[in-house]
């Protein structure tokens, strides 16, 4: 079999979770491994911003006991977590009232204390330097004669295997594999999987204190009404400031969320005292264009993920899906992006021993 001089084992695309957990595995199996980040930052959906006394989630929030890849990272990274605040009761307004209840739900979910961005912080910092880089989109990935060649805005690179730790969908509609490239059911996978959070807008309010809890309230609401489907309170577990965070659906037709009706709508649940918060932040990922294409119709095909035929290598085992959408445990989940990466280092491993 000729040799193929290639530039690297392996070419990372997306320097989320998924993206970071792969690279060090395969590192761990002493192959060679290049990542490149669109944005000019790591995390992907995971976003902490640092607000006075705590953080605030404007990506993934929680996590369970039964995910045991995230509790891993926890515990060898040392990260502090407590349990989501459930004590009290919930409030749902429909479009007739808004009416107290017993807490309809319990999530029984953990948070991270300082940010999930920690576990971001905890997996770059185990990556040698010149692993990773930041700002290099890349803009296409063609099989070629045996490997892999990557196109960066500044220069072509190859590889024996890419690993596209992206949202296919997402991949799919900013061009980075060729339709001709790809099997048919694959292609049609790849491009209809619903991206996780890429019509979800999260709005989050910053109080002096969490007032709502001196009322019996555990600050969950559901609403048929909008502008946020649903609340949570994410405040830290140490005195301080008094967090609410909204999420509702986005669609391309729809204005963009108004603070001010976000406020609207924590007076109408909570109260008064939630007229004057310290600080309103809004992220909609369906803005953010490298997790939400802006040329592609938003898909609802949840369905799809875990789907065997993204789980499986394209391109005779030199092309692997890795991201949450991929998964078949947890999908949606930071669990499932860690599952995902699980496969996909395990995988090429077992093609390189």
């Amino acid at each position: 079999m000729t040799k193929i001089d290639v530039d690297v084992d392996v070419v990372v695309i997306g320097g989320g979770i998924s993206g970071l957990a792969v690279a060090e595995r395969l590192l761990a199996t002493n192959h060679t491994v290049q990542l490149f980040e669109a944005r000019s930052r790591l995390g992907g959906r995971i976003q902490s911003l640092p607000i006075a006394g705590g953080v605030a989630e404007m990506g993934a929030t929680w996590f369970w006991d039964n995910e045991p890849r995230v509790r891993s990272l926890v515990d060898s990274f040392g990260i502090a977590v407590h349990d989501q605040w459930e004590t009290g009761d919930a409030v749902v307004q429909t479009h007739a009232r808004v009416a107290r209840y017993g807490r309809p739900w319990s999530t029984n979910s953990r948070r991270f204390t300082n940010g999930a961005s920690q576990l971001i912080d905890g997996l770059a910092n185990r990556l040698p330097d010149g692993t990773v880089h930041l700002d290099n989109p890349v803009l296409g990935v063609k099989p070629v004669d045996g490997h892999i060649e990557i196109q960066l805005e500044q220069r072509l690179i190859t590889a024996r295997h890419v690993v596209v730790a992206l949202p296919p969908s997402l991949a799919i509609a900013n061009n980075l594999i060729d339709s001709a490239d790809l099997e048919p059911k694959l292609f049609d996978a790849a491009s209809n999987v619903a991206v996780w959070m890429g019509s979800i807008v999260k709005a989050v309010a910053i109080y002096d204190e969490p007032f709502w809890r001196a009322d019996g309230l555990s600050g969950a609401a559901s609403s048929q009404v909008g502008p946020t489907h649903e609340i949570h309170d994410i405040s830290g577990p140490r005195p301080g400031p008094g967090v609410l965070f909204g999420f509702g659906q986005t669609t391309p037709d729809k204005p963009d969320l108004d603070p001010q009706s976000f406020i609207n709508q924590l007076i109408a649940l909570f109260g008064g005292r939630a007229e004057n918060p310290t600080d309103i932040i809004i992220r909609d990922w369906r803005q953010q264009p490298w997790t939400t294409p802006d040329n592609w119709p938003l898909s609802e095909r949840y369905d799809l993920f875990g789907a065997p035929i993204l789980q499986q290598p394209a391109w005779d085992g030199k092309l692997f899906w890795c991201s949450t959408e991929t998964a078949s445990v947890a999908p949606g989940h930071i669990e499932g992006a860690l599952f995902a990466a699980e496969r996909a280092a395990k995988a090429i491993a077992e093609q390189t021993m």
